[in-house]
């Protein structure tokens, strides 16, 4: 299919027509939701995927290998975005199959009664007013980590995702690999004793502000649209560069859309810890900003007196160590360390294995049809997000703050005022 074509069918969307659409509120008490489908074992799951960045054209190819699964749809801002990601669908799928469908304005595609799941692959910014906008058009979710990029806007999620019966998993794919669920195995079962201090090792990097130089967008992007409830700002490339970029977009470093390091791989990481810890619907009741001299690193306490702290413990890469009573377990992407004394020492279940999945992409589309929560639920990635904001705020204000895990309230003004921020225009969640 020639690029006319492709842009012939993307969805563009003037001021007019956007204003005749509706925008939903995330108010989890709306009861405006559709009526969908739950796909048996035998039927074909259809997909629809918002953002079509470098990180959605690996998701497309996960995606693509699974077995009774069609991605129906994509969108984005961007029409070359658009066509490239199109391209690579159609041409998996081949001629004899019915084109994928493009759109440039989200909430045409997530109306669609035809598909059953929306995958989220936005900036931070995005993603919780698209995953609630998804779960009230009755759309199962996959949402790229961290799921929120508030403290405020996580628990709208989980109660919407619990109120309409959405299945949602979070992109915290380390989960899914053997390594850090041996070393959790480990962790859970006493293999290292009572659990003293985590050390975890990824960017050290804080989200800034955005001070760069802009210009006008380019044509073929919606710009207002990408920055949706943000503050606006005009175009810059690094932002989101031309499709011919291979590399990630620069947004992640700007706490307008995103947040730093701390909130990108930092969010896989405390995730590991979090579930190391049996802590899934909990977290740390006090966070300590590094110092600026650098002498005290990132520190979380948590009320069973077990200490995290930002550092780097020489294993390289990213990474995380668990050290106990009586031993020290850690574990990269690809690997995973004991001390010596656990070796020889074969892995056996005595207080119950964690959940065991092999394939995140798998995992959320069984899930889709057997109704069970999967790996990484929304309460799962609330609690993780909730890690990297408290980082982020404690290093902004400068000070340790207390944390009130049954109020998620901090015991400071200024810092709970971080917890949101107002939304641009008419967007809510």
């Amino acid at each position: 299919m020639e690029r006319r074509d492709f842009l012939r069918k993307s969805t563009i969307l003037t001021t007019a027509s956007l204003a005749g659409l509706t925008i939903y509120s995330c108010n989890p008490n709306d009861r405006s939701i559709k009526t969908m489908r739950v796909p048996g074992p035998n039927d074909t799951i259809n997909l629809g995927i918002i953002g079509l960045g470098m990180r959605a054209r690996q998701l497309i190819g996960e995606f693509n290998r699974i077995q009774r699964v069609k991605i129906l749809a994509v969108c984005d801002i961007d029409d070359q975005r658009i066509e490239r990601a199109a391209l690579m669908i159609n041409n998996h799928y081949g001629p004899n199959e019915k084109a994928c469908d493009t759109y440039k304005d989200f909430r045409e595609l997530i109306e669609r009664n035809d598909i059953d799941g929306v995958i989220v692959a936005t900036p931070d910014h995005w993603h919780a007013i698209m995953t609630v906008m998804a779960i009230k058009s009755g759309k199962d979710v996959y949402c790229e980590k961290p799921i929120t990029h508030t403290i405020h806007e996580g628990r709208a999620i989980i109660d919407a995702a619990t109120k309409y019966g959405r299945i949602v998993q979070v992109g915290s794919q380390q989960r899914s690999h053997q390594a850090f669920r041996d070393a959790v195995n480990y962790v859970r079962n006493g293999y290292i004793g009572e659990v003293k201090v985590i050390k975890e090792q990824s960017s050290p990097k804080y989200p800034i502000s955005f001070n760069e130089n802009t210009v006008q967008p380019p044509k073929y992007m919606d710009w207002d649209m990408w920055m949706g409830p943000s503050e606006y700002f005009d175009y810059n490339e690094s932002l989101c560069p031309d499709v011919s970029v291979h590399t990630f977009p620069a947004w992640r470093a700007y706490k307008e859309w995103g947040g730093g390091g701390i909130a990108d791989l930092g969010a896989h990481m405390f995730d590991i810890a979090q579930w190391g810890l049996d802590m899934d619907k909990s977290g740390p009741i006090e966070v300590l900003p590094a110092t600026p001299d650098g002498v005290e690193s990132l520190t979380f306490s948590d009320a069973n007196g077990v200490v995290m702290k930002k550092e780097n413990f020489g294993m390289g890469g990213m990474s995380i160590l668990f050290e106990g009573t009586e031993g020290w377990v850690a574990a990269g992407r690809w690997w995973m360390k004991t001390c010596d004394e656990l070796i020889d020492v074969k892995l056996e279940e005595k207080n119950g294995f964690v959940y065991n999945s092999t394939n995140h992409y798998k995992d959320w589309i069984d899930c889709m049809r057997t109704r069970k929560q999967p790996i990484c639920n929304p309460e799962v990635g609330h609690r993780s997000a909730t890690l990297c904001n408290m980082a982020i705020i404690a290093e902004q204000l400068g000070k340790p703050l207390k944390w009130d895990l049954a109020k998620e309230k901090f015991n400071s003004r200024s810092a709970n005022k971080l917890k949101s921020y107002r939304y641009r225009g008419n967007w809510s969640v």
